[in-house]
């Protein structure tokens, strides 16, 4: 045999319940596996071991108390099917449903206060609206422009009036 092989076969070796031929195929390999014998060797004591355990009687009287005891559990508390426990919880005290509205509340409280709807950064004045209105030229093309790998910073200031040749810079 090559390998381990007769692994799951060797409880079987021991208690005797292998047919002849197998039984000497095992053997066979158990002379030329040391690693095989030392797992056999270890079954062998396992099995001494649960044959030294004497088989211990319970005490008078202890089937009745512990049926007696189960039939009272299932009176207290009846065996729930499926979602027992969320249906428990769900349907439980009032004081449970207070806890979890105060923590929703809390919650929503602290979402507020953290991500307000609106930002005062966000807001323009009516100033701000204006000054943006005067240099709505420099925004027109913004989005076409903006892809331009070439772009260099431009300055805020407009060009002076009529002369076009500032804009383009062809050098």
């Amino acid at each position: 045999m090559n390998g381990h092989e007769i692994s799951e076969e060797l409880v079987a070796f021991l208690d005797g319940a292998l047919s002849v031929e197998d039984a000497r195929r095992v053997e066979k390999h158990l002379e030329r596996c040391p690693s095989c014998r030392e797992i056999l060797e270890d079954f062998r004591r396992t099995g001494q071991l649960l044959n030294r355990w004497t088989e211990i009687a319970p005490s008078p009287g202890f089937e009745p108390r512990v049926l007696t005891h189960i039939r009272a559990s299932e009176t207290r508390r009846p065996v729930s099917i499926g979602f027992g426990n969320l249906n428990r919880w769900f349907f439980g005290s009032p004081i449970r449903w207070s806890a979890v509205a105060a923590g929703i509340v809390l919650m929503a409280g602290a979402a507020y206060w953290i991500f307000p709807l609106s930002r005062n950064e966000d807001v323009l004045t009516e100033a701000e609206k204006d000054e943006m209105a005067t240099h709505i030229d420099l925004y027109v093309d913004y989005g076409v422009i903006s892809h331009l790998d070439t772009l260099k910073p431009m300055d805020a200031t407009p060009p002076p009036q009529g002369d076009e040749s500032s804009i383009i810079n062809t050098a």
